[in-house]
């Protein structure tokens, strides 16, 4: 699919910051966030950590450092990270939890139920760990498309 033929949902405003010339593919473009296209409406906007971070994108245009720029994501590319931010972690906990309370089988009921929730929170969080050491190698598989304002 190429990039023109892209359906964009999700925009977010930035500025290049530096290019990338991979051998014999199309250029990436480093583009620091300045702010994120739907701020306005969110609740949790002051403790919003989107501004200032640094995304990898392709465009149709020639960039250079400086220029401001919308970044756009392809469909069901925000849905599908979120899937994986929230359920990974959330299926953990009831596996975790299911497991333990079949592991401590031996125990009273009051301290199986809760070493069988300790296990799940553990694993939740090991998880999470988990997911935000994945972070970058996720964020360059992500196609992601910078074009000129």
């Amino acid at each position: 699919m190429g990039i023109a033929e892209h359906r964009m949902v999700e925009a977010e405003y930035g500025v290049v910051r530096q290019t990338e010339l991979p051998d014999g593919g199309a250029p990436r473009y480093g583009i620091e966030i300045t702010m994120p296209g739907v701020c306005d409406r969110c609740v949790i906007k002051d403790n919003c950590y989107g501004a200032g971070s640094v995304v990898w994108a392709e465009s149709p245009d020639r960039l250079n450092a400086g220029d401001t720029v919308r970044i756009e994501m392809r469909r069901g590319t925000v849905l599908l990270a979120t899937s994986w931010v929230y359920g990974l972690p959330l299926a953990a906990v009831m596996i975790g939890t299911l497991v333990g309370y079949a592991l401590f089988s031996s125990q009273p009921e009051q301290p199986r139920v809760l070493l069988s929730f300790a296990l799940g929170a553990g694993l939740m969080l090991v998880t999470g760990f988990v997911l935000s050491r994945l972070n970058s190698w996720v964020g360059n598989r992500l196609h992601i498309v910078a074009v000129r304002e």
